[in-house]
């Protein structure tokens, strides 16, 4: 079978903004796909955006991700949820954002974890490079999902423009 995307919402920023979210997600589909366009108001090179299921912040969840930035290539894990791990800052020049396809497996479900997988691109500025990585993630919570939301893991806001939209993804 072919699996059908169905558009399910978007967020698109006309001032700067703490928070893209998505609430009360229908449960009628098999998994989520989240495409984003970020940029931070951070005054530094990046911001670092984190997810937030169901309005809970990122208790119980685990990262385990490979990132090239600049010539070198990095691993590492953590508890964060960082899953974009990256987006231009206040450095970058001002039409810059990073891009991010985040793909969140068996969402309704209320009897198993939720993983969810992540690739990014972030572009710096015009003399140094650039990052990109892809990320493996995992929240231990049996919660069904009815609620995304994505912020900045330093507390800086997103910067107008930038936009989100969500996906429900059907075997059917």
């Amino acid at each position: 079978m072919a699996n059908t995307f169905i558009k399910l919402g978007g967020v698109e920023l006309t001032s700067t903004q703490s928070s893209l979210d998505f609430t009360s997600i229908p449960q009628t589909y098999t998994d989520l796909i989240l495409v984003c366009s970020l940029r931070t108001t951070n005054a530094g090179d990046f911001g670092f955006p984190i997810l937030r299921f169901n309005g809970l912040g990122t208790v119980n969840m685990s990262h385990r991700g490979l990132m090239y930035e600049s010539g070198t290539v990095s691993g590492g894990t953590n508890n964060e949820g960082l899953v974009v791990r990256r987006c231009p800052g206040g450095n970058a020049p001002a039409d810059y954002f990073g891009s991010a396809t985040i793909w969140i497996s068996n969402y309704a479900s209320s009897t198993t974890n939720k993983f969810f997988t992540g690739v990014f691109g972030s572009p710096r500025n015009q003399q140094t490079g650039s990052a990109v990585g892809m990320n493996a993630c995992a929240w231990s919570d049996t919660a069904a999902i009815t609620q995304v939301s994505i912020f900045d893991n330093q507390g800086y806001s997103f910067a107008q423009y930038s936009s989100a939209y969500l996906y429900g993804v059907s075997n059917a």
